[in-house]
This record gives structure tokens, sequence and C-alpha cells, in this order.
């Protein structure tokens, strides 16, 4: 299952784009609870792009504002055979690390901090990065796991802008709706 994680960080890369906005649009609540089991604040109205790296398919949603993008992704963690419960926490703890680092690596990305975080008790990380690109930018992102299921948010560009109150918005508003299978 090691290998399972590695689309979060390969999915987060292939949206890696400058931002494109130039006019500051208000932010909404965007609604995927049904399809994607989460709900979160962009500004104006998401795009849709569709990855699939590595036969994992990745829904990505994103959304600029001046200066910063937004992006909220989720996929099914695919492993060989049936799943056979949760993984250990330091197996957990161990594939979202590694996802990260690879997704750093991608982007050439110099991790500033990672930390646990919990989202209504799921377990994921926070992490936080300056980029190459756009110049002096910065990165800040959190993925969760969730019943076979990878989520993530990020956003990244101008350093002001993303650790600004939108940015702040963007992280705070968003919750995973999706139940347990069979609950």
């Amino acid at each position: 299952m090691r290998s399972a994680l590695f689309f979060a960080a390969a999915a987060l890369v292939a949206g890696c784009q400058p931002p494109g906005a130039t006019t500051r649009q208000e932010f909404k609540t965007f609604d995927m609870s049904k399809d994607e089991g989460y709900i979160v604040s962009m500004p104006g109205t998401p795009q849709f792009r569709l990855t699939n790296q590595t036969f994992n398919p990745t829904t990505v949603y994103y959304a600029d504002n001046p200066g910063v993008r937004y992006e909220a992704h989720s996929a099914k963690v695919l492993v060989l055979g049936p799943p056979s419960g949760e993984p250990k926490p330091q197996e957990l703890a161990k594939m979202l690390r590694e996802s990260r680092d690879r997704f750093l690596k991608e982007v050439n990305g110099t991790e500033v901090y990672t930390q646990d975080t919990f989202l209504d008790g799921k377990s994921g990380i926070e992490f936080g990065a300056t980029l190459q690109k756009p110049a002096n930018g910065v990165l800040k992102g959190r993925i969760y796991y969730f019943d076979w299921r990878v989520y993530g948010v990020l956003a990244y560009g101008e350093r002001s802008e993303v650790n600004g109150a939108d940015a702040s918005k963007f992280f705070n508003s968003y919750q995973i709706t999706a139940k347990k299978a069979g609950k």
C-alpha cells in the first residue's frame, strides 16, 4: 500500500501551474459531498481536471485569485486485492510523508515544516514549502486519509496570499463529508 498514496503527490504535481487570475473573486461554498466527499470554499467557480496518475483517477478542482491558486483533490487508494482493515498509524504517517516528499521533489520545493493534523478525527499532515516558481513562491498543503481515500488541499503562489486571510478561509472551510463504507 505504500506506493498507493503516491498518487496524492503526483496529482498535486500535475496541477502545479502559476496562478493566473487578475481579478479578485469572492469565495463561495463548493459542495462536492455527493461525488467527492467534501465541502470547501473557493473563489469564483472552480475549474475541474481529472488526472490519471498510475491508474489512480484523481479529481482536482482549482480556482485562482491574484497571486494564488487553490486546489482540492480526491482519489481512491488502490491496493492489490481487497482492503483488509485500516493501515497502522506508523504506516499511514510514513505513507503521507513519502507522498509529501515526492511532491516536493517534483516541484523543486524545499520543505519548511510538516506537522500532523486531524480533521474531525481523520489523520493527515500539513506541510509548507518554498518554491522556485513562481519566484520566491510558497506552498501550504494538507493531505488526509479516510476510508481508503486520500483528500488533499493546497494553496500556492505569493507568500502574502498563501499566508493571508483568504487562504485561511479556504483551509478552514474544508470538510470531509464522506461516511465510512457500509455505514
